[in-house]
């Protein structure tokens, strides 16, 4: 199962099909089932409406998250696909069958996933998770869905969601290489020469922009979870606090 990156044509077909297959258990940015003509608009679209409309799409397994994610890079389209924390695809294959439960498989899916450029191998993986977890219709998921959505959706501990609003703490240690160029130890803003140190040291700066990338990661996920628990703004906690923050006009 090779992990390479995708053409955007081949991705696009790939997509099509999963979309297709798993169309009652997914639904749109308005919380709403796919409907034929969303697939039939999905199809149709050109090849940029087509990621833009992709990336609507949501699984819902009694959360709503996100499953496709589209970016630019160097001025070259990136896709990239929602699913469990692996190593390697083979890790990816051990880690779902792993799952003694599909609690624990939705879990690890959902909570313990990341986003990884998509790929033929993936996206199988993808069509297991599933099919573990069940093809279920938008009609079960509402009549079992008894309990109002919690005022506060606390997504990690850095990382809560109310009304709408994502309170991220940007200044929490965890996001330190990433929020301060490399983090406050590296420092490389100096005027002489006899002012090199161990904080501008070039093995100290690769250490510390590959923590951030890390970093990075770690944010762009708790924005995504906080995306599928109804957040639609974000506010940096760390200059104003959620239970500071004032609600309404």
């Amino acid at each position: 199962m090779s992990t390479s990156t995708l053409s955007l044509t081949k991705t696009r077909e790939l997509i099509t099909k999963f979309v297709k297959k798993y169309q009652t258990s997914l639904i749109d940015n308005n919380h709403k089932s796919l409907t034929n003509e969303f697939i039939e608009d999905l199809e149709s679209a050109s090849l940029q409406k087509f990621f833009e409309k992709a990336d609507q799409i949501s699984a819902y397994f009694g959360a709503q998250f996100s499953l496709f994610n589209t970016y630019k890079q160097n001025g070259t389209t990136k896709v990239t696909l929602w699913i469990g924390v692996h190593a390697n695809v083979n890790d990816l294959t051990k880690k779902i069958s792993g799952c003694k439960s599909n609690a624990e498989l939705l879990k690890y899916f959902q909570d313990g996933g990341s986003w990884y450029n998509i790929s033929e191998a993936r996206l199988a993986a993808l069509e297991v998770i599933f099919d573990h977890l069940g093809v279920k219709t938008i009609s079960k998921v509402a009549t079992k869905k008894t309990a109002k959505t919690p005022e506060v959706v606390t997504i990690s501990d850095t990382t809560e969601v109310q009304n709408g609003i994502a309170f991220i703490n940007f200044a929490a240690d965890k996001f330190d290489h990433l929020m301060y160029q490399g983090g406050t130890n590296f420092d490389p803003m100096i005027d002489f020469e006899s002012e090199n140190s161990a904080s501008n040291q070039i093995d100290h700066a690769i250490n510390a922009f590959k923590l951030a990338k890390k970093e990075l990661d770690v944010f762009i996920s708790e924005l995504a979870k906080a995306k599928a628990a109804g957040a639609k703004y974000v506010v940096d906690s760390d200059y104003t606090a959620r239970d500071k923050f004032r609600f309404g006009k």
